[in-house]
């Protein structure tokens, strides 16, 4: 089995690959192009909530002709779907961990920006 060289460690402070600072990732980008073709993430969730957005169902009678049915969507498909629609109006923050030791302490420092704004 051949050995592998050991991996040199990125500096600190130095950023290698990625987004550049300001560069709008993947899931803004599509957000942004929805809302350009007049889609409202709030119009739609106000619809599906009011019912007014139906499922269509495809089927074929005795006859062999197509039927289509369109019935209201479930309480909890539409509870679902507004969930997953209002996610694209704010991004999803990254989930914290905390481990703590026996008898240990967690201490948070809160900082406070003021801005004036007389200056402008």
């Amino acid at each position: 089995m051949e050995k592998t060289k050991p991996r040199k460690r990125q500096s600190k402070g130095v950023k290698h690959g990625g987004r550049e600072k300001g560069t709008r990732n993947k899931r803004t980008v599509h957000l942004e192009r929805l809302l350009d073709l007049g889609f409202d993430p709030f119009e739609l969730a106000r619809q599906i909530a009011a019912g007014e957005v139906k499922d269509t169902l495809a089927t074929v009678d005795d006859k062999g002709k197509d039927i289509i049915i369109e019935v209201p969507l479930p309480w909890a498909v539409r509870q679902k779907s507004i969930h997953e629609l209002m996610s694209y109006l704010a991004p999803k923050r990254k989930a914290l961990e905390f481990d703590i030791a026996p008898g240990g302490r967690i201490v948070a420092k809160i900082e406070r920006v003021i801005i004036d704004h007389s200056q402008d």
